[in-house]
């Protein structure tokens, strides 16, 4: 009998070092899931301060600038920083009646139109939804409180988009918007 128990001696000790390695392995994983939650909420956190600050980029600029004038580069907010760009496109219109809701255009609009938008003819805003060869199409008239009216060949069509980007941290977020010049 006293030889069995000699040969026993070391299955003890065996399994308590495996119990202390598994134990060891799964505190190990709860702290790299705790560290992981943790960085993912701070990076969720700053998305959303970066669009806050996108969006608040984007009213200043309507607030404060005039005739697509939107440019201020680098302004501090809060925690971050936001940056607007203003662009102003414009595309020859050929004849267009006080009703119809196609803004027919001599060429292809230019890239840097941004549809769905806003772009003005003369003193009238329209709403398009879409450009179908070398038309805006699905404009709703008289946007913005403005009056529906007939257009000349060669009037221009006009766009101004308006770009804002708000940084905090490595986070960063853009909104765009179009209004008339």
């Amino acid at each position: 009998m006293m030889t069995h128990a000699r040969n026993q001696k070391g299955v003890s000790l065996i399994a308590a070092i495996f119990i202390i390695v598994v134990l060891a392995f799964m505190g190990t994983m709860f702290v790299s899931m705790i560290g992981t939650g943790s960085l993912t909420a701070v990076n969720d956190l700053q998305s959303a301060q970066a669009l806050s600050l996108a969006e608040g980029g984007l009213q200043y600029a309507l607030m404060t600038g005039g005739t697509c004038s939107y440019n201020y580069p680098g302004l501090a907010l809060g925690s971050g920083t936001f940056t607007t760009i203003s662009l102003l496109s414009s595309a020859v219109v050929d004849t267009m009646d006080a009703v119809t809701a196609v803004v027919p255009l001599p060429a292809a609009p230019p890239g840097s139109f941004v549809i769905p938008g806003v772009i003005t003819i003369d003193a009238e805003h329209l709403s398009c939804t879409a450009v179908v060869g070398n038309s805006f199409t699905g404009c709703a008239r008289g946007w913005a409180a403005s009056t529906a009216a007939a257009h000349n060949a060669g009037a221009a069509a006009t766009q101004c988009v308006i770009t804002s980007t708000g940084v905090v941290g490595p986070a960063s977020r853009t909104v765009q918007a179009t209004v008339g010049p």
